[in-house]
């Protein structure tokens, strides 16, 4: 296949999430040609342009935003005719690609009707551990048998991603690429940012307690209520939520917030909202907690904070292990266990030198493992056999 065709990034979604910045940063530095499709109008196309990477727009029909993880045979096929629009868009678009490369599930499915006419070779982007937590029962067959029939190969984001992939029987050519952290910027945006931190860092620690903050959407997988359990037991500190909730889960911040209220926290928890450089207030942070209560396929966060130099507790679980090695560049707990994250919280605010020698060991493991550099050269090694 000639190196001079393009390689097709495809998304759905027209707004930006974590599979969305991965793909970005690949596009930023892979050396091929390549283009960005995506299906909804959103705050991609303006990203994409900031970046000078090219895209181009197929209109997604709104009846396709029907289709969740957990819907059934019925919801699929009251989608048939709408698909067949997208297939033919797709199909004329991709004939001439070098590979296609889907970010996302339904950009995926679109992707696999359409090999069915341009035969270019289908790459996908699992960013999500095959689960039932996750996945509805006919979700996860819908998935098995378009890999196997479809996919060319398919990218894991982790170990463990890989174990429940293989867990599921769902039998296809395996890659691992983690979801890589541009190491170099994090560090350049610390630095430029260091008044800004110190004043946040003022701030989290109102009347001289320790920061421990929590980052992500607010939801109750990612267990912010978990943090706010162990709050109760560990007195000298604050708790930072930087992160905001989607519509269908206000329901559930109206409850940290009734908890907050009952518990007397109202003057030890700081809600940040939704931040576009997370990073910087997590370096004005003392611990960085991730607390989900389903294991997570990566631990984005978590590379991140240990790149910001804090030390980081972590459920025992998922992609997050993989990331913090229990007592070697972090504290590992028990999911949904309040009592042993207050213990984890307490030893490293008594163990300050402990703590940093943490932090210390967990930045040198992500810069020898989880850098960007090193996703996308693995990147451009795959592409290399297309």
């Amino acid at each position: 296949m000639s190196q001079d065709k393009k390689i097709y990034f495809l998304t759905h979604v027209g707004d930006p999430g974590g599979a969305e910045y991965k793909m970005i940063d690949f596009c930023r530095y892979l050396k091929s040609p390549l283009s960005v499709i995506f299906m909804q109008d959103g705050k991609l196309k303006e990203i994409l342009s900031q970046n000078h990477i090219p895209f181009e727009q197929i209109d997604m029909p709104a009846s396709l935003n029907g289709f969740k993880r957990d819907s059934g045979l019925l919801s699929l096929l009251k989608l048939i005719p709408d698909t067949l629009k997208m297939i033919y868009s797709l199909t004329f678009k991709l004939k001439e690609a070098r590979a296609v490369v889907a970010m996302s599930q339904k950009s995926f499915i679109f992707a696999c009707f359409s090999k069915i006419f341009h035969r270019r070779p289908l790459i996908w982007f699992m960013n999500d551990i095959l689960d039932d937590s996750y996945f509805s029962q006919f979700t996860i067959k819908l998935i098995k048998f378009f890999s196997h029939y479809f996919a060319d190969l398919v990218i894991l984001n982790s170990e463990a991603s890989l174990q429940a992939w293989q867990n599921k029987n769902a039998i296809n050519k395996t890659e691992i690429i983690y979801s890589g952290i541009d190491y170099e910027r994090l560090e350049q945006e610390i630095h430029n940012n260091q008044q800004k931190i110190s004043e946040l860092h003022d701030q989290f620690t109102q009347h001289n307690r320790f920061a421990v903050g929590i980052v992500g959407r607010i939801s109750s997988w990612k267990g912010q209520h978990i943090l706010l359990e162990a709050a109760k037991k560990v007195s000298n500190i604050n708790i930072i939520i930087i992160g905001g909730a989607f519509f269908e889960e206000k329901s559930y911040e109206d409850e940290l917030h009734l908890f907050i209220k009952e518990n007397n926290l109202q003057d030890r928890v700081q809600f940040v909202g939704h931040v576009s450089n997370p990073v910087i207030y997590m370096a004005a942070c003392d611990i960085i907690a991730h607390c989900s209560v389903t294991p997570e396929p990566f631990g984005r966060v978590l590379v991140e904070a240990l790149i910001a130099g804090k030390p980081v507790i972590a459920t025992n679980g998922g992609g997050a292990i993989e990331i913090v090695k229990h007592q070697q560049t972090g504290l590992l707990v028990p999911m949904s266990d309040s009592d042993a994250l207050a213990e984890a919280i307490s030893y490293l605010v008594e163990n300050p030198e402990q703590a940093k020698l943490l932090a210390q060991y967990g930045k040198i493991h992500v810069e020898n493992n989880f850098t960007l550099k090193i996703a996308v050269k693995k990147l451009e090694t795959i592409l290399e056999k297309f």
